[in-house]
């Protein structure tokens, strides 16, 4: 991570990082993150292998102000399920 903080839950595990910080995400194991700092955060994300993430947040970007189901939607055309309620940052 390169600015900011944020709120990361991986399985049932939590963990709130800065900048300067990493964490890995096992393949098949529910994840999630939110921004949690009042300043612009900016994060470095590596997936291995990549599949189609890269077509999924350019299309993502494109997104305004984007419904649940919009977003659902988005994340089963790319091979991802959305798993339980989105993290808040407290």
């Amino acid at each position: 991570m390169t600015a900011g903080t944020f709120k990361f839950q991986v399985g049932t595990e939590t963990f709130h990082l800065k900048a300067g910080d990493s964490m890995f995400g096992p393949r098949n194991v529910p994840h999630a993150f939110v921004k949690t700092s009042e300043e612009p955060g900016r994060l470095v994300i590596m997936h291995a292998p990549a599949g189609t993430m890269e077509a999924y947040f350019a299309e993502a970007r494109q997104l305004q102000n984007p419904t649940q189901a919009e977003r659902e939607a988005l994340l089963r055309k790319h091979s991802m399920i959305p798993a339980g309620p989105r993290l808040t940052p407290d």
